[in-house]
């Protein structure tokens, strides 16, 4: 049927602007999309995350910590319910990775809660706050001596400017001997005892993390930030002989009093600053923080991700994970407790610091909303076979550990690569994906409309997309199909039985423009008692099973007679249950 003379069109053909649900969908701009699941808005359109990719099943049991060790051309290093284990991983395409365990002199507490892990320049300390620490080399482990002055027992640790640093219990703060020319010198702890400016340094509130700051200056690191639940403090830490310590006015300086971090882990640094979970959910950075200080209210970077942050449990944000991996900073969210009774995360908050970079320079960062697939105990980064790459441990609901890779955009990938548990071989697995735009009035706010079309304008098709095309009416909390679909692109060339000569072709993704929904049914709300698809503004959601772009949406409506005078339709209301099963 030809366009009515008197249709209206609304589309949505960007998200430059990233997800933002902490305002209503009729508020939020043109360019952003209400939520985002498993998609990427890198390069201003929404299309499916990168992947994930299994490397190795894991020893069962509680992951207590993990870490990147540079050493030996790059590892991983994890400690499950005492054990140490190193992660021996290959390239990219590799299926020889192994799990293979580091001798102890005895286990270490298996029901701690967590372990912390820091690498000094040689060695990898590990600390459980329970047992003496475990100083691995990339070959065998020890123990350390604390009374013969080694590293003393602790909890989070910071390695920065040529010493070590330990949170010896939940209040004080130890600084181990400058590193020297001689092999584990950063390991020692007589400085402490014997030299002027020695002892240990005491906060007024628990420490939960530490964390050099990153800076461009002529040092390795700037000063060390300690922080609490409620206060951030920085130790001139920069500043590497320890005899000038007692000379410095400000050696220890309270920088915010207000922002907080809920755990180690949480930290991760991006160019020159550092971003964090706080104990209250949100996500901070340190120079966001600094400003709001200095001005007034004091708020998180994440109330554009709030359809999350604000239902995670705060008991749990202890154990929060974050990386920083291909210009994205990557936190866990919605946490529960897994089969071993520690803490995993359902999903991954993603915040892109670049999602469309030019010569004439970058957008501001946007989130992308929120990635699933994995539950995740633990995540780490690190250069393994000449290349920056990302890992994540996960653990299944019944109690199988694996490590995961997250591949990038440009990885080839078209499906998460998994193990099919009842073949034991690896298969693909598409994952599924949606994006809710923003609530359209079709420049007609107070006009009632009858939504007649829905087209989609789609790209980037690798394999099969099973799609579907939604629609909900004003502020409607159900969503409606307007059309689904099946496509499907062919991604390889293969060689056909029986054939002696074979031309290879290079395949390439493919497009789908203006595929149209048919007529949208007249279905009576039971709520408004009006058809579903009538309304003074809609909003859209796009989901869909593998992999591919959506270009546009372009939605077609056609303005309804106004009455002149109200109707009991208008004023009498009903009580009816609102199921949005």
């Amino acid at each position: 049927m030809p366009n009515a003379p008197k249709w209206l069109q609304e589309t949505f053909s960007s998200s430059v602007s990233g997800c933002n649900s902490s305002v209503a969908p009729d508020l939020i701009s043109n360019a952003s999309i209400a939520w985002g699941y498993n998609i990427s808005n890198r390069g201003g359109r929404p299309k499916t995350r990168p992947y994930f990719r299994y490397r190795m099943q894991l020893p069962d049991g509680h992951v207590q910590g993990a870490s990147y060790f540079s050493i030996q051309g790059g590892m991983g290093v994890a400690m499950i319910d005492g054990y140490l284990y190193r992660l021996r991983i290959g390239a990219q395409e590799s299926t020889t990775d192994t799990a293979e365990s580091i001798p102890l002199s005895f286990q270490n507490y298996p029901k701690a809660k967590q372990v912390w892990m820091c690498q000094t320049v040689e060695s990898i300390v590990i600390q459980d706050f329970i047992d003496n620490p475990i100083i691995y080399d990339g070959s065998t482990a020890t123990r350390s001596d604390p009374v013969a002055f080694g590293v003393p027992r602790g909890r989070q640790m910071a390695y920065g400017n040529g010493r070590l640093w330990v949170a010896t219990n939940e209040y004080t703060l130890a600084a181990g001997d400058i590193r020297t020319g001689d092999a584990g010198s950063e390991l020692q702890f007589t400085e402490t005892n014997y030299l002027t400016g020695g002892g240990t340094f005491s906060f007024p509130s628990p420490i939960t993390a530490m964390k050099f700051m990153p800076t461009t200056g002529t040092s390795d690191y700037g000063a060390l930030l300690v922080t609490g639940q409620e206060g951030v403090y920085s130790v001139r830490a920069d500043v590497t002989s320890r005899d000038t310590w007692s000379q410095i006015p400000s050696f220890i300086s309270t920088i915010l009093r207000h922002s907080g971090c809920a755990g180690q882990n949480s930290i991760a640094e991006v160019n020159q600053d550092l971003y964090w979970r706080d104990p209250e959910g949100g996500i901070r950075s340190v120079r966001s923080s600094l400003a709001d200080e200095s001005g007034a209210g004091n708020s998180p970077i994440s109330y554009e991700v709030n359809r999350i942050t604000e239902y995670d449990s705060r008991v749990l944000l202890p154990y929060c994970p974050a990386i920083n991996f291909n210009n994205r900073l990557l936190m866990g969210g919605s946490p529960y407790i897994n089969y071993y009774g520690g803490a995993s995360w359902k999903s991954l908050i993603a915040l892109d610091f670049a999602p469309v970079s030019t010569m004439s320079g970058k957008a501001s960062p946007e989130y992308d909303g929120e990635w699933s697939g994995l539950n995740i105990t633990h995540m780490f980064t690190g250069n393994i076979s000449s290349k920056q790459r990302a890992f994540v441990i996960s653990c299944s609901d019944l109690g199988a550990n694996s490590l995961w890779e997250i591949m990038q955009d440009t990885d080839g990938q078209i499906a998460d690569r998994a193990i099919d548990c009842s073949l034991s071989e690896l298969v693909d697995i598409r994952p599924t994906a949606y994006f809710e735009t923003s609530r359209r009035d079709f420049g007609q706010i107070n006009y009632r409309k009858i939504l007649r079309r829905i087209d989609l304008y789609i790209s980037e098709l690798l394999g099969r997309a099973d799609v579907t095309i939604e629609y909900r009416a004003d502020a409607s909390q159900q969503w409606r199909t307007a059309g689904t679909y099946t496509f499907c692109a062919q991604v390889n060339d293969p060689l056909i039985a029986g054939e002696t000569t074979h031309v290879w072709k290079n395949l390439n993704a493919q497009h789908r423009s203006q595929v149209k929904t048919f007529s949208l049914p007249t279905v009576r709300d039971t709520i408004t008692r009006r058809a579903t698809n009538v309304g003074f503004q809609f909003q859209f959601r796009v989901s869909w099973q593998g992999h591919m772009l959506v270009h546009r949406v372009v939605a077609h409506a056609e303005p309804l007679d106004q009455e002149q005078y109200a109707s009991p339709l208008d004023i009498e209301d009903v009580c009816a249950a609102n199921d949005v099963t």
